[in-house]
């Protein structure tokens, strides 16, 4: 009788415990999901400017993120040729808004601590990276229960497994190359088939030193980016850059260029460079006139279909400047020399 009467106490636990099981997976509000991210890792290649952060040799060791308000640590490994965080536990079901992405090196003692270093992010909203990135902040996440999902997020270099019973989404950090060159020239107008009078009214009329024979040249300059998978030329976010709309039209500074380089991918690019002058028609109007395309492939040597290295990539002097001359004032030295058009 007692060997009966401890059977049905265990048959009745357990029933307790299959009636709790089944009513939990009846109440939505209790589904869980877990996220990682595969990192598309970001470097600066510096040309010019020392403002933009060198990328160091270390380790990317953990990620910190935040989701809405709630902010997350998690380790990163290499797997599959990615490199992935691994996955945290979040709410199913629920809107969140990736913020903040940040890669740290782990310093001794091994675990998140002061001492680790910050050595890549994902550009914040609003600053000036933010739209090279294919795949920015703030990232929008909507985690179904019982689904799986994975999301992609962009980090740049920067200086100064948990399980449960319902899905998981992890992201894709992809490593991308910001690319920076910085260009300067100057303008002959004597030999020009306008003459000085041609450029009076002009922007560059508005230099410190007013209309001279020897200017410094307002430009543009456009990049564009051949797409594998389309087999097409497309315009990045962030594609022209001009010096037009500076207090001194075209004067005192180099014009920094500079676009977004998927390492992961084998990517051609053009930098077009147009000189701001007048329509030869008669009409007194100006217009950018296209002078030299730059082209050439995201590898070191510059090459483009297969032709001799640095063929296409923008020759530039020890100062890490892209200068050029139009007209027939230069006394040589102007990485490039051109005749008006």
């Amino acid at each position: 009788m007692r060997k009966l009467n401890y059977l049905i106490i265990v048959m009745m636990i357990a029933g307790g415990f299959l009636m709790q099981s089944c009513n939990k997976d009846k109440d939505s509000t209790d589904a869980k999901a877990e996220i990682s991210f595969t990192i598309e890792q970001t470097d600066f290649d510096l040309k010019s400017s020392e403002e933009v952060p060198m990328c160091v040799d270390s380790s990317m060791d953990y990620v910190v993120f935040k989701l809405g308000q709630d902010t997350f640590m998690s380790p990163i490994m290499y797997a599959n040729g990615s490199f992935l965080t691994q996955t945290v536990k979040v709410d199913a079901g629920i809107n969140y808004s990736l913020t903040s992405f940040l890669v740290y090196h782990d310093v001794l003692p091994i675990g998140q601590g002061n001492e680790d270093i910050l050595i890549k992010a994902a550009p914040a909203s609003g600053s000036i990276y933010h739209d090279l990135m294919t795949n920015p902040l703030d990232l929008t996440i909507n985690i179904a229960a019982f689904t799986k999902k994975q999301f992609t997020i962009d980090v740049l270099c920067y200086e100064d497994l948990y399980y449960d019973d319902f899905g998981f989404t992890w992201f894709d950090l992809n490593e991308v190359v910001i690319e920076r060159v910085c260009i300067f020239g100057d303008i002959c107008v004597n030999d020009t088939p306008y003459g000085l009078d041609a450029f009076e009214g002009s922007a560059y009329a508005d230099q410190s030193q007013g209309l001279q024979y020897d200017m410094p040249a307002i430009f543009r300059a456009r990049v564009r980016i051949f797409d594998e998978d389309t087999q097409q030329w497309i315009w990045p976010p962030a594609s022209i850059f001009t010096n037009i709309g500076w207090q001194y039209p075209g004067e005192g500074n180099c014009l920094e260029v500079y676009w977004a380089n998927d390492i992961d991918k084998d990517q051609k690019f053009r930098i077009i460079l147009a000189i701001w002058q007048p329509k030869n028609d008669g009409s007194g109007n100006f217009h950018y006139k296209n002078y030299k395309i730059f082209e050439y492939w995201n590898n070191e040597d510059g090459l483009v279909d297969g032709s001799a290295p640095g063929v296409g990539y923008p020759v530039m002097g020890a100062d890490g400047v892209i200068d050029f001359v139009v007209g027939g004032c230069s006394i040589g030295g102007a990485d490039y020399e051109w005749d008006w058009k």
